[in-house]
């Protein structure tokens, strides 16, 4: 199974990866100092959405009928993208979540992917971006304090191997949280 980010922003699994995303960077604990935030396989950090894109209806019915709690940092992030007929990414939702001294670094391995990327964040300093395979590259950069989002495009069996291991490692780190978002599909 071939994922890509672009082909499924906004949609239903987008929205509850990224609602769990937000809500669980809202609830980082700030007061022991910074964090390392990690995306593995970033992608382009911005997408275009048509209006029909799940996302715009879910935003529309928690503007209508109240937002619970957990999901008004996801609401907050994405109400001027949406307005915009564009959706954000992880990379972007990372950023805008980034507190004094918080580091942000950005692994995209597919080169048109991490030039889109590049021109989103044109101008911000503070996200470090690498050319590089996260599996490869994510490990290294993991410290005390991480939280590290695993999302690829899970073309093999292997990456479900390397998933695990890395949650592994995350959760032997005194302060380290993982998120890992793994398709399920019929087949």
């Amino acid at each position: 199974m071939r994922y890509d980010h672009a082909a499924h922003a906004g949609n239903h699994g987008d929205l509850l990866k990224h609602a769990v995303l937000g809500a669980l960077l809202a609830a980082l604990p700030r007061q022991r100092g910074p964090w390392r935030l990690l995306d593995l396989h970033a992608g382009a950090g911005r997408y275009r959405l048509s209006p029909r894109a799940a996302a715009h209806r879910l935003s529309h019915h928690l503007r209508s009928r109240g937002c619970p709690a957990p999901l008004r940092p996801w609401l907050a992030a994405q109400q001027d993208a949406l307005a915009g007929g564009t959706y954000l990414g992880s990379p972007l939702l990372l950023r805008a979540a980034l507190a004094p001294g918080d580091r942000l670094h950005l692994i995209e391995r597919h080169g048109p992917t991490l030039r889109r990327l590049r021109a989103v964040l044109a101008g911000d300093p503070r996200p470090r971006l690498h050319h590089d395979d996260g599996w490869r590259l994510g490990p290294a950069l993991l410290v005390r304090r991480s939280l590290l989002l695993i999302d690829p495009p899970w073309p093999t069996a292997a990456d479900g191997r390397r998933a695990a291991a890395l949650l592994r490692v995350t959760a032997a780190q005194p302060d380290g949280v993982a998120l890992c978002w793994y398709p399920l599909h019929e087949g």
